[in-house]
């Protein structure tokens, strides 16, 4: 009897792309207090995006389908292509 290799099938993930929006606070505001942030950052993310990334990392086949929208005022555009870039599977 042969033995049949089979080939996995690719996986499709439909779904949101976000961008997080990371403020670091020295502490939790109390009741109408006002709190400056010592720092920010922005990173991709969402539950397709971020299942989509752990696939990509474990390395079986997929395909990523998520709408893309006109950007995001405060990042800029050479950003988002960047990250486009090294994102797209």
């Amino acid at each position: 009897m042969k033995t049949r290799i089979q080939t996995p099938k690719k996986i499709l993930i439909i779904g949101s792309t976000c961008v997080d929006i990371i403020i670091n606070v020295d502490h939790l505001p109390k009741t109408e207090e006002d709190i400056h942030p010592f720092s920010q950052s922005m990173a991709l993310g969402g539950c397709a995006y971020n299942a989509a990334n752990i696939i990509r990392q474990f390395g079986a086949p997929h395909t990523f389908i998520s709408p893309v929208g006109r950007g995001f005022p405060c990042w800029p555009t050479s950003r988002i292509r960047k990250m486009d870039a090294a994102t797209v599977w």
